[in-house]
């Protein structure tokens, strides 16, 4: 049997109750050999979407923080882009459209 690794946020309060109740009910958490990680993984948003993409990956779970640097009034927040190249989509006569010529593909999977 191989073992899991378990990433907790240390800071939120269902771990806190659960790294509590594991710690009065040591009979019981003694009898499973497992390690808690509370330490997250930093990764970059490509290297997300490459493992998303992966035939292999597992479900997983990922928390993104950033910061507005500005806010423009009176525009979209947000854009239709293409699966490929994450370029603005367009409206095509029946599907999404790519018009990136880099990208290759003609008719696209929108991702918002």
């Amino acid at each position: 049997m191989s073992s899991s690794r378990v990433f907790m946020d240390a800071d939120a309060q269902p771990s806190k109750d659960y790294l509590e109740w594991l710690s009065s009910n040591s009979d019981n958490a003694n009898r499973v050999a497992a390690e808690v990680f509370t330490k997250p993984e930093t990764v970059t948003l490509g290297e997300i979407s490459s493992y998303i993409k992966r035939e292999d990956s597992k479900v997983a779970w990922f928390e993104c923080t950033a910061t507005i640097d500005d806010v423009v009034q009176g525009s979209a927040w947000y854009y239709i882009s293409c699966d490929g190249c994450n370029s603005k989509a367009v409206k095509g006569h029946t599907s999404l459209i790519c018009n990136n010529k880099k990208c290759g593909k003609g008719e696209v999977t929108g991702v918002a």
